[in-house]
């Protein structure tokens, strides 16, 4: 029994809603991410040069998926016209090419930032090789996208008659390039975990951190969902009507994307706007941050025979200086007899982490104690 199809239905007001949102949302959080960078912090890395790009070429995507809208996309295939869908192939090959563009930047971006995490040899060379391999499947995305067909324009042009050419199997391109990306995702977000878990510091404040950057987790999540619409989108033969889910699951994923590697760089905004909801990190505050973690060494029987040590400095502001936060510690011990802290960016060349440090020793019966 054939089944009707009712021709007046229409996804385009849900692409429209999502792109529209979306576009709005990733001018916002880049917009605050570079207010945080350059006005707070004043410093900037590659990591947020190429955040600006992916979320231009992500904005383009979008702009070109409610362009698509105008020739098909949302409606059923029976509605569109010849001249439409010429129109409609042409605009979807340009949204391809802006997807796998603002993928490759997202990536990149994460991963630059990983390079300020540590300093281990292994792991920097670990983020190198994801950094080659992000970036070598983002061109290899864009050449095979670009050229599909020979001659190029065959991908549109093969609904006239005596056009004559030959294009891959998109399909198989697709499902294979929807899985790898779903990996790359996994191995990106996943490839500082290992790192961040060894740091020297209070396990809530290492989970923390790590939930921080393992944000990107929803991005990989939003993958996963679009290639659930991939499959039906390859196979039906209404492809403008089931095109539009896996569209706006494509703009979902890249902008999520976009959030999920700014976060980090917003909690100096939200400590200078909102102090009291992250706390300070001065004064007698810095044990807070540290575990409350004091070294008290003895000598001998005598309480003079003691040297404080209390170090403002933890693993877990280091690293939040790393991520681009500003950072400022004073750490002060019982007596308040020793001092150390991290200079904001800008005083101190190329973002390096300056500390000073005065001790001072108590000496009984004219004795140094041992060290």
């Amino acid at each position: 029994m054939a089944t009707t199809v009712d021709l007046s239905e229409s996804k385009v007001p849900v692409v429209h809603g999502v792109c529209i949102a979306f576009m709005i949302h990733t001018v916002a959080v880049v917009a605050l991410r570079l207010y945080s960078r350059v006005a707070l912090v004043k410093a900037i890395g590659a990591d947020d040069i190429l955040i600006v790009f992916a979320a231009i070429f992500s904005e383009a995507f979008c702009v070109i998926i409610l362009i698509s809208t105008k020739y098909g996309l949302g409606r059923h295939v029976e509605t569109v016209t010849s001249n439409e869908m010429q129109r409609f192939l042409q605009v979807v090959w340009a949204s391809a090419m802006a997807y796998n563009t603002t993928l490759g930047f997202i990536k990149s971006s994460s991963l630059a930032l990983y390079l300020r995490l540590s300093p281990s040899p292994t792991f920097r060379r670990a983020v190198v090789f994801m950094i080659v391999v992000v970036t070598c499947q983002a061109l290899a995305n864009l050449i095979s996208v670009i050229f599909q067909c020979n001659p190029v324009n065959f991908l549109w042009r093969q609904l006239v008659p005596g056009t004559v050419g030959k294009c891959i199997d998109i399909n198989n391109f697709y499902l294979a390039n929807a899985a790898l990306t779903i990996t790359t995702d996994f191995m990106t977000y996943a490839l500082p975990m290992p790192t961040l878990w060894g740091l020297k510091m209070p396990k809530r404040q290492k989970i923390a951190l790590m939930g921080i950057l393992g944000l990107g987790g929803f991005a990989v999540l939003s993958s996963i969902i679009r290639i659930t619409y991939v499959v039906p989108m390859l196979t039906s033969k209404d492809p403008t009507w089931v095109i539009a889910e896996p569209m706006y699951w494509s703009v979902i994923e890249t902008n999520i994307g976009i959030l999920a590697i700014s976060i980090p760089s917003y909690r100096v905004l939200i400590r200078r706007s909102f102090p009291k909801l992250l706390g300070s990190y001065s004064g007698g505050q810095s044990d807070r941050y540290s575990g409350g973690q004091s070294d008290s060494y003895s000598h001998g029987m005598s309480e003079g025979r003691k040297k404080s040590r209390n170090y403002g400095l933890r693993s877990f502001e280091i690293h939040e200086r790393a991520l681009g936060m500003d950072v400022m510690i004073t750490g002060v011990g019982s007596k308040r007899n020793s001092e150390e802290q991290i200079l904001v960016p800008g005083v101190i060349p190329d973002g390096k982490i300056m500390a000073t440090t005065n001790v001072t020793q108590s000496v009984v019966h004219g004795r140094e104690p041992s060290r």
